[in-house]
């Protein structure tokens, strides 16, 4: 199971916010999508920042600074041999779903970028296609062909819905043949939805559907914070807005409990 690592991660990030003032942050979410990969750990610029990801599992997204970042993908618990290290740059004010695709042996990156708005009171739904042995495939909605002959790695654009309930069929491009559906699901208004079919069509794990769904930001709180805007369904990341606020509050009593305790503190106090 996920495991982001709060504190480290939260000093982390409040640096970078402050680092990057005057600016406007990125949002960077992380999903696991290799389906012959094990438990992975993550390193940004060599500060761990998620532990025991597993497949097919999301982060909610994770503030950074604009500008160029190392990746590093390491077999959880062994932070002494990356799996694959790779080079992320990002810019002010865009989000970003940065996946971990392909076969451990050819483990790789893909940098998506998200839109972070709708169309009022509309979804917007795009499909991801990272099942590395899948042909290319069409995607019906109600049986219509919403989106057509989609390759491996790609992610399509988004196509606009209105607020409804649809059976969603991934099949084989060209041919009536269904390797994949996702009935009654559900498309709520000003929500971004990205459906990324993983897995394998021969072999373990089969093939399924990752769902990410994330509110628009123009429908947000002014004062709600873009951390904890979406994650996977059913896996998402047990770090919430709330829960992040908290353990600032927690870093920030550590911080001074161990000034408080350095011995030149306690020889003043005699």
């Amino acid at each position: 199971m996920l495991r982001i690592v709060t504190v480290l991660f939260v000093l982390f990030t409040f640096t970078r916010f402050v680092q990057a003032d005057g600016q406007e942050d990125a949002m960077v979410r992380l999903l696991h999508a290799s389906p012959d990969a094990p438990q992975v750990d993550i390193a940004v610029d060599g500060d761990l920042v998620v532990e025991s990801f597993d497949f097919k599992e999301a982060t909610d997204y994770l503030y950074l600074a604009p500008g160029e970042y190392t990746v590093e993908i390491f077999p959880a618990g062994d932070q002494n041999s990356a799996v694959l290290s790779q080079n992320l740059t990002v810019d002010s004010g865009q989000a970003y779903t940065v996946a971990a695709i392909n076969k451990l042996e050819n483990l790789d990156l893909k940098v998506i970028e998200d839109a972070s708005s709708t169309t009022e009171g509309k979804a917007w739904v795009r499909v991801g296609h990272l099942s590395p042995d899948a042909p290319n495939v069409d995607v019906a909605a109600n049986g219509d062909i919403v989106f057509s002959d989609a390759p491996y790695p790609a992610v399509t654009d988004y196509e606009e819905f209105d607020p409804t309930t649809v059976d969603l069929d991934v099949r084989v491009a060209g041919t009536e043949d269904v390797v994949l559906t996702l009935p009654d699901t559900e498309l709520q208004a000003d929500t971004l939805y990205t459906v990324i079919a993983v897995g394998l069509v021969e072999g373990d794990p089969e093939l399924d559907a990752i769902v990410l769904a994330d509110p628009s930001m123009d429908q947000m709180p002014s004062e709600m914070p873009a951390t904890g805007m979406g994650g996977a369904s059913p896996s998402t990341s047990d770090f919430t807005t709330a829960g992040g606020i908290l353990m600032i509050l927690i870093s920030l009593g550590a911080i001074f409990f161990l000034f408080q305790n350095q011995p030149w503190n306690r020889q003043s106090e005699n």
